[in-house]
Formats: structure tokens, C-alpha cells, sequence
């Protein structure tokens, strides 16, 4: 009798310690599991920062040597910390912002254009068709205007469309064609005919902000519309990718319902 009572309480002391180890081995994954996020949670910070720094860079790269920046990867280049240890490192490329779809060119930013700013492209040496394509969730218009000329005076041709799912505004808008070839924008232009010496085409969103992507046909004469900058940030096990799209030099908005003169003023 007093074997068995032994020996049941061998196992219970047994089944107890198994337990108590089984908890203890558990609380232990969870402290490291927990120390892991949070070290990796920390890494993922300092990976992004580093990215930032990377494209931060680029944009210094891209508005001290234009064109000739395009390339990379460039780096990798460390962040120390005062004590001169390495927190993270960067590695950036640049490249030009435009793209290759639809057997052309395209040239779109990140974001929408908001209504009645301007999206100012890049004709300069262009000899090609080119077309805008736009969308929005409420359909926008939009305003066209082309400068022309080598040499001041230059001339201005303007025009106006409209989205066939949009009511038409009155005053001479054109209708835009439907069933556009390129996902995520409802409406796109005639082409135009670009040739001799376009300089910029500003194009305005009006009633409604709007997405925006000119198309050029021909991808071997279109010129630098801006630059398109890549940054990997690494911080231990953490990896933090960014991309910023840096636009040519533009005049703002205000400008075009500005009159210029380059002489004296006649009524």
C-alpha cells in the first residue's frame, strides 16, 4: 500500500515539474518573441529613416547635377551614431521619372493632381504624338495650354476637354474618348501632333481633382520630364524601401492667370 502511494506520488511530482516546465519554457518564448518584435520594431524605425536619408540625397543629387545623376545603385553609405557605431545604412538609385506602357512613354506623378493646379510636362526637342490621359471618382476636366516658340514671344495655344461620363461644361470643351487603354484613368485626348519647338504643356484639372499621365509615342525623343529616386534603408534584419518622385522645375499655378508683357502694355 504504501509502494503505490510512492509511487503515485512520484508521478504527480513528476506531472507537476513537467507542467511547470512546459509554462516556464512557454513564458520564455514569449519574453524572446517579445524582445524580438520590439528589437525589430526598432530596426524597422531606423530602416526607414535611412531611407529617407537616401532619398533626401537623391533629391540633393538630382538639383545639383540633373541628367547626369541618373544611375546607381549609389552607396551603401552608414549612419553612425555619436559613439561611432553604425545604426543603419542606405543605398539610393535615380532614374528618369518617365515609363515604358502601352508601346509608348508615360510620365504620371504618385498622387493626384488637385483642381486647378497645374501638371507641367516637358516638350522640349519632342517630335511625336502626344496624348493626356485623366481620371478621377467625379470625372474632371481638363485645361490644356502648349507653349510654342524657340525665342520670346512665345505663342499659346489652349484647349479644354471634358469626360463623356461628365456632364459637358459650356464654352468650347472638347469630349474626351472613352475606354482608355491605361488602368485606373477613364478618359485621354486626341493626339497632339508635337513637332519643331513645343517647350512645356500645363495641363490644369478644373471643377474636380484629378489623376493625370501624358503618353508620348515616341519614347526616343522625349526629354527629362523629372526623376524617379529609389531608397533602400537596412537596420539589422530590417529592411525599408522608398520611392519620391522629383518633378522638373515648374511655375506655379498663380502664374497662368497672370498676363505677361514683354514690352509696354497696350489696351
Amino acid at each position: 500500500m504504501r509502494k503505490r502511494s510512492g509511487q503515485a506520488t512520484l508521478v504527480l511530482v513528476v506531472t507537476v515539474m513537467v507542467v511547470s516546465l512546459a509554462v516556464g519554457v512557454a513564458s520564455a518564448r514569449r519574453a524572446v518573441s517579445g524582445i524580438r518584435r520590439s528589437t525589430y520594431s526598432q530596426q524597422a524605425d531606423q530602416a526607414y529613416s535611412c531611407a529617407e536619408a537616401g532619398a533626401e540625397q537623391g533629391i540633393s543629387e538630382t538639383t545639383n547635377n540633373g541628367s547626369s545623376s541618373i544611375g546607381g545603385p549609389y552607396g551603401p553609405t552608414n549612419l553612425d551614431s555619436e559613439g561611432g557605431n553604425s545604426i543603419c545604412s542606405y543605398t539610393y538609385t535615380i532614374s528618369d521619372a518617365k515609363e515604358n506602357e502601352n508601346g509608348g512613354c508615360t510620365y504620371s506623378m504618385d498622387t493626384e493632381v488637385q483642381k486647378d493646379d497645374v501638371f507641367e510636362v516637358n516638350l522640349k526637342g519632342y517630335n511625336g504624338n502626344f496624348a493626356i490621359y485623366w481620371g478621377s471618382s467625379n470625372d474632371a476636366s481638363l485645361e490644356v495650354t502648349l507653349i510654342k516658340g524657340s525665342s520670346p514671344p512665345y505663342d499659346v495655344e489652349k484647349s479644354a476637354f471634358y469626360c463623356d461620363t461628365a456632364p459637358s461644361p459650356s464654352g468650347g470643351f472638347e469630349a474626351g474618348n472613352q475606354n482608355s487603354p491605361l488602368s485606373g484613368y477613364h478618359c485621354y485626348t486626341n493626339s497632339f501632333n508635337i513637332g519643331g519647338n513645343y517647350q512645356i504643356a500645363r495641363i490644369r484639372p478644373l471643377f474636380e481633382s484629378a489623376n493625370i499621365k501624358a503618353f508620348f509615342n515616341d519614347c526616343g525623343s522625349v526629354p527629362v520630364q523629372g526623376f524617379k529616386i529609389i531608397s533602400e534603408g537596412l537596420a539589422g534584419e530590417a529592411k525599408r524601401r522608398l520611392q519620391v518622385k522629383v518633378t522638373n522645375p515648374q511655375l506655379s499655378s498663380i502664374f497662368d492667370f497672370v498676363m505677361f508683357s514683354g514690352g509696354d502694355i497696350s489696351k
